[in-house]
Order: structure tokens, then C-alpha cells, then sequence
């Protein structure tokens, strides 16, 4: 029975989860680096095993070996081999010495297993399925209701070439994701355990106070200026707690944060989307909001992967 539409591309949209995985692990310094040959693996057998399944082709026996399906799908395709098949045979030589005996490879060999793995994708998905492997969306594999119909607005204006749209959809998709996440992990006192100390933590809240010191004008000046500058730092630095401890990548969230407007989501009522930043919606390139697109994805997908509910214990 052929696999429908759908569940292809849900399975095909959890193989580019797991390659984007191994991009990410290629990049890293040794030995951690190494771990994404046995990641490109698992994403390339997967594939494997869903193009036979499509294409209604079976081995011979009930194990089919790795190097096997390149015969196997060749057959469901008229005689039309995968591309990129020495490659990726090498890159499966290195899986069994990595695995079965201890050798790990080279960084840079882990980063030409990365190109490879990159272009077997984007070639032998259009081959096998008619699909672009660079336009499958993970969005579908995010659980989290309200920031998952953000990211699909998102993804349908930026289709559009609507920019601006698209970058107010994103960054309201990420402030709900992270709302939603945050509020069912709230103590007693609704207090959060990535944000305890609240928005707003100011050192002197009151201008007039200043006033009121015995001191010479300059001083005063000067003494306000820097709680100001204080004050400003603190919260810089509860942002940046507040990410590190949700586990999501900071230096992502630095490039997310310059190219996507401020949201504020006042209970009961519609966003409050603010342009303050200082790079303009209309100098925005396709591929940076389709980073932001992709960034609050693996930030969803990243935050599913651990998740409670404390709300329902108070």
C-alpha cells in the first residue's frame, strides 16, 4: 500500500530534522564533531526505508543491508540509481569503523560527509518523491498549538514575499512559544523558574528620589545616569539567563532578535508588535526570515524534548 501525501511528508520533514541535527554536530570541535556520522546515518537509512515503501520495492530478505537499497531503489525507479553513492558508502565505512571499532574520523572529514550529506538530500528527494528537500517544513513536528499557527503564517507570507508580515508572524510565534512553555512551569506566586526575578527589576524607581539627596547637581546627574545604565544591564542580563536556561541557542537568538520586532502579549488581547529595531523589514533577505522561520522551529522542537506541567499540581 503506497504511503499517502501526508505521511510522506511528515516522515520526510523528521529525516531533515535529524540531517539538520547532524549539520549542527558537524560543526563542533573534536570529538564531539563525530557524532554526526552517526547521525547522517540514521537520516540517510530513513530515507531509505521511506523511498522503498513509496516506490513498493522489497528485498529479499527481512533485513535489508545499507548498502543494498542503492539496487533496491535503482529497481523502483526504472534503473535510475541515487546520486552521491560512493560518498555515502564511504560515509558508511566510517559509521562501522566509528561504531564497531572506536576510530573516530577526522574534523575534516566530518565536514565533507556534510556537503555530501547535504546534496544527497536535495538531489534524491526532488528524484524519488518530486519534492524539494529545502522546502519540507518541521513547523508540522512543533506541539506547541498557538506558536506552531504562527510559524505557518509566517512560512505562507514569506511564500508571498510579504516580509514585514512574515517577521511580525515569527516573532509572535517565538513569544508565545516561549510564554506557553514558561507559564505551565510557574511556582506558587506565579513565579518562573527561567525568570524569577520579573520583567522589571529596577534599582531606584522613582526620579524624584534624586532629588531629595544632599548633593551638587552634577552628582545627582551622574548618579542617575549610572542606576540608569545599571538598571538596563540587569535586564540585559535576565534576557540572556532566561534563553541559556530554556536551552536554546543565544547566539541564534542574538541574530532572531536584530531581524524580528518586539512583541508584547497583554492577556486577552491582540499582540502588541513594535519596529524597533535597526534594520529595515524591506533590507531583509528571503534567507535570513527564513532563518528566523527555522529558529523558532528547533527552538519548539528543542523545548519538546523536556517539558512539564507544575500548573496542574497548584
Amino acid at each position: 500500500m503506497a504511503l499517502s501525501e501526508t505521511i510522506i511528508r511528515e516522515r520526510l520533514a523528521f529525516i531533515r530534522y535529524l540531517s539538520n541535527h547532524g549539520i549542527e554536530q558537524s560543526y563542533r570541535t573534536e570529538p564531539h564533531c563525530a557524532a554526526a556520522i552517526l547521525t547522517f546515518h540514521d537520516a540517510i537509512e530513513l530515507f531509505f526505508g521511506v523511498s522503498c515503501e513509496h516506490l513498493g520495492v522489497t528485498g529479499s530478505r527481512d533485513k535489508t543491508y545499507f548498502n543494498e537499497y542503492w539496487d533496491l531503489i535503482a529497481g523502483g525507479l526504472n534503473g535510475t540509481r541515487l546520486t552521491q553513492e560512493a560518498s555515502i558508502r564511504r560515509l558508511n565505512d566510517a559509521r562501522i569503523a566509528l561504531k564497531h571499532h572506536g576510530i573516530r574520523p577526522a574534523k575534516l572529514e566530518s565536514e565533507a560527509f556534510r556537503a555530501v550529506v547535504v546534496n544527497f538530500f536535495e538531489e534524491n528527494t526532488q528524484l524519488v518523491f518530486h519534492i524539494k528537500f529545502s522546502e519540507l517544513s518541521l513547523i508540522d513536528l512543533v506541539q506547541f498549538d498557538g506558536a506552531r499557527g504562527h510559524l505557518q503564517q509566517a512560512a505562507a507570507l514569506l511564500k508571498q514575499n510579504r516580509i514585514d508580515s512574515a517577521l511580525e508572524e515569527v516573532a509572535v510565534a517565538f513569544a508565545k512559544l516561549i510564554q506557553d512553555y514558561e507559564r505551565r512551569k510557574l511556582g506558587m506566586g506565579d513565579i518562573s523558574p527561567f525568570f524569577p526575578l520579573g520583567d522589571e527589576v529596577p534599582l531606584y524607581s522613582s526620579e524624584m528620589e534624586f532629588e531629595q539627596l544632599n548633593a551638587g547637581a552634577e552628582f545627582k546627574v551622574n548618579m542617575e545616569n549610572f542606576v540608569n545604565r545599571t538598571n538596563d544591564s540587569i535586564s540585559f542580563m535576565q534576557r540572556i539567563v532566561r534563553i541559556l536556561s530554556l536551552g536554546i541557542d543565544y547566539r541564534k537568538y542574538a541574530k532572531f532578535e536584530r531581524l524580528t520586532p518586539l512583541v508584547d502579549l497583554p492577556s486577552g488581547e491582540a499582540p502588541d508588535i513594535t519596529w524597533v529595531n535597526v534594520v529595515k523589514p524591506d533590507k531583509i533577505p528571503v534567507e535570513d526570515v527564513q532563518f528566523c522561520v527555522d529558529f523558532v522551529t528547533e527552538s519548539a522542537i528543542k523545548l519538546q524534548e523536556y517539558d512539564y506541567n507544575l500548573k496542574m499540581l497548584y
